[in-house]
């Protein structure tokens, strides 16, 4: 009698704190539950078992974080998970932020949780599998080593960073679209030096970078977080759509999952 009112009250809170906001939610972290990895989807509406010690951390499409701990049977949400907000739009999927942004919240973590932290149980083991290797030591780099997309974060200044530290170069980048090119010397035994300042930074704009006498410039191309983004949640889904995955992975390594429905800050 006792469980089945504690599983009611668990269930009365939940339904209150998503309200109508949600119908679904993403995985983020999982103990002992082994039939939900991280970057499942759930649909608040649907029964979903946990057994006793077992929990799962879960973040709806406003960035909302809320943890569900076992012994738990029946649905998440309440019946008044699925409703549809005033305005007549479900919450659940892209959501429009100031100047046109939109961010899927659930669709885009999951991804990124499936696709970085396969296999595990829990962003520790990702953290844990990292060790070890030379890799950036802070999210907001750019890594003039590997080619794609990159994020940067608006209002402060950009960063490069490449993993070899030996002898002093220079550091070629061009843009591809304005030809405009800056060369910069690269001190010897830093690992990261200041984007130029004599060449802008384009969002969405493509650049060639060429470390010393490389044979093949790197092809990279910049991203510019928005500030206005509310959450962690949503600046980490922001990233993954722009297919900065490590750094989102990173990102969300660094500030550890019970951060992720706080609000976005730079790194120090």
């Amino acid at each position: 009698m006792r469980k089945a009112v504690g599983a009611l009250v668990a269930a009365a809170v939940l339904a209150w704190s998503w309200g109508a906001a949600a119908a679904e939610v993403v995985v983020v972290k999982a103990i002992g539950a082994p039939d939900v990895p991280v970057g499942t989807i759930l649909d608040l509406s649907q029964p979903l078992n946990l057994a006793a010690g077992a929990s799962l951390t879960l973040i709806d499409s406003e960035g909302r974080k809320t943890q569900v701990d076992g012994p738990h049977s029946g649905p998440l949400g309440g019946a008044s998970a699925g409703a549809e907000p005033a305005g007549g739009e479900p919450a659940q999927g892209d959501q429009r932020l100031g100047l046109g942004v939109r961010v899927n919240v659930v669709k885009s973590l999951a991804r990124l949780f499936k696709q970085s932290v396969s296999d595990t149980s829990s962003v520790g083991a990702f953290r844990s599998a990292r060790g070890g290797t030379a890799r950036m030591p802070d999210p907001w780099l750019v890594d003039v080593s590997r080619r794609g997309d990159h994020c940067v974060t608006r209002g402060r200044m950009a960063t490069l960073w490449h993993p070899r530290t030996g002898d002093g170069d220079t550091l070629s980048i061009q843009h591809v679209d304005s030809r405009a090119t800056a060369h910069v010397d690269w001190p010897a035994g830093h690992d990261r030096i200041d984007w130029p300042q004599d060449l802008a930074i384009v969002d969405g704009g493509t650049y060639l970078t060429r470390l010393g006498r490389a044979p093949t410039a790197i092809r990279v191309t910049i991203h510019v977080v928005p500030q206005d983004l509310p959450t962690r949640a949503h600046q980490v889904a922001w990233m993954a759509d722009r297919q900065c995955d490590f750094q989102a992975m990173l990102l969300v390594v660094s500030a550890d999952v019970d951060a992720l429905a706080d609000q976005p800050r730079p790194f120090k």
